[in-house]
Order: C-alpha cells, then structure tokens, then sequence
C-alpha cells in the first residue's frame, strides 16, 4: 500500500515537470525511458532490449538492498547506542546519504530521488525486517520511476 502511495507521489511529480516546467512541455507523463530504448531491425523499438535491461536492473536491484540494508544500514544500527527507534532513524539516515552519494556522479537529482526512496525503502525494513519485501517495493517502485516515468531524464 505504501509503495502505490509512493508511486502516485513519483506520478504526480512528473505531472509537475511536465507541465509546469517549460522546457518540458509536451512530454508525456507516462513515456518509455530513452536511456534503455534502441531502435529494432525493423526500425521501431527494440523491446527485447527494453526488457532485457528491466531484467537486469531486476536481477541489481536485490544486490543494492543487501548492501544498503544488511550490510549498511543493520551495521549502523548496532553499532548504535539509545532507543531501538533512534538507532534505526540514525541507521536509516546515514546508510541512505552514503548510497545516494554512490549515486551522484548519474547526477544530483537522481541522488536525490534514490536519498528520499531510500528512506522509504529503509523504514520498510526496519518494520517488516525482510529483504525480499524491501527488493519487490525498490523493483516496482524505481522501476516505475526508470522505466514508466523516464524520471532518469527529467531529474538530470
């Protein structure tokens, strides 16, 4: 439920960029994303390559949870001294500015975006304590954002 909350909020930024932003104007909110789209034999869209690279960032997205998570953010946590609530926030916080920062050099916005999904996706598993859960809401929700939204493009 949180995670279709999160994707109405990406929707509706794009809907912001789109139209009230003027060099994006006449884009649509719902566009595939141009980083991972190659013309076919046939001239048109090669969508097995689309969906080879959704594969992909499928196949990476558990790998960036196991670190973000187990290997950042549960370590921070015991390392931690106070309330079990105030080392997780502090967990959360400082394992998230560490993988936004891996993620600044595509460019600041999209550091931005994977700092705030970040926080979403670290409270999950603070509360629910799985990893799994936490790879399916960062694939449906970035893949959303990357692959339904073009976010990539429109954050640069």
């Amino acid at each position: 439920m949180f995670s279709a909350i999160f994707i109405a909020a990406l929707v509706a930024l794009k809907y912001l960029l789109v139209t009230m932003v003027p060099g994006n104007q006449g884009h649509a909110v719902f566009e595939p994303a141009q980083a991972y789209l190659r013309a076919g034999p046939d001239g048109g869209v090669d969508l097995a390559f689309y969906a080879l690279n959704i594969g992909i960032y499928a196949l990476f997205v558990p790998v960036q949870e196991v670190v973000a998570r187990c290997g950042l953010q549960s370590l921070i946590t015991e390392f931690l001294y106070g309330s079990a609530r105030f080392r997780a926030a502090v967990a959360i916080l400082v394992s998230n500015i560490i993988f936004a920062a891996a993620h600044a050099h595509l460019n600041i916005g999209i550091a931005l975006a994977t700092f705030l999904a970040g926080l979403y996706f670290g409270w999950l598993f603070y509360r629910h304590r799985s990893i799994v859960g936490v790879s399916v809401a960062h694939f449906i929700v970035g893949g959303v954002g990357l692959f339904l939204l073009d976010l990539e493009t429109f954050l640069g």
